[in-house]
């Protein structure tokens, strides 16, 4: 069941299902997923933590490499980003440029979550056009606070 409080969405795990009745017609059953973040970054632990924290607040798909989250974006949906620069292949801020090239992604919200701070890496991200930055290691509550404030309202998503 969806709970919502005044800034936070708090989702359960599984389909949430809200009765609504329209003008005219008898109110019918519709099924609302929770939004999904994908996590991209090569160290499996921080996906799984990341993941953790998350896990009452949306649906969230790790992803090791840029690969990946190409050939993932290629199949299906995805309501927020959350990258690592530092990985091996193409980093955080060529995927980033690379799907802010590409209109059905340029406006997918992109959280830089790394370990790499100061002013050229910052500079990088705004030069990508990313959404937002934390670095690592973060507080889970700056994590939470950032992704609520990025993901797109409910009539908004795929």
């Amino acid at each position: 069941m969806r709970q919502l409080k005044q800034k936070a969405a708090q989702w359960s795990s599984g389909e949430v299902r809200i009765s609504r009745s329209r003008p005219g017609k008898s109110a019918r059953r519709a099924t609302y997923l929770p939004p999904r973040v994908l996590i991209v970054d090569d160290d499996a632990l921080l996906r799984e933590s990341v993941g953790l924290v998350l896990s009452g607040l949306c649906e969230t798909v790790g992803l090791s490499s840029g690969a990946d989250l190409e050939e993932f974006l290629e199949n299906t949906h995805a309501d927020l980003l959350i990258l690592d620069v530092n990985m091996p292949g193409r980093d955080g801020f060529e995927l980033c440029r690379s799907l802010r090239s590409r209109p059905r992604w340029r406006s997918l919200p992109v959280l830089f979550l790394t370990g790499r701070g100061g002013e050229i890496a910052y500079e990088r991200f705004l030069a990508v056009q990313g959404d937002a930055y934390l670095t690592k290691p973060f507080k889970r509550d700056d994590l939470v606070e950032t992704v609520v404030r990025l993901l797109p309202p409910e009539a908004d998503r795929d």
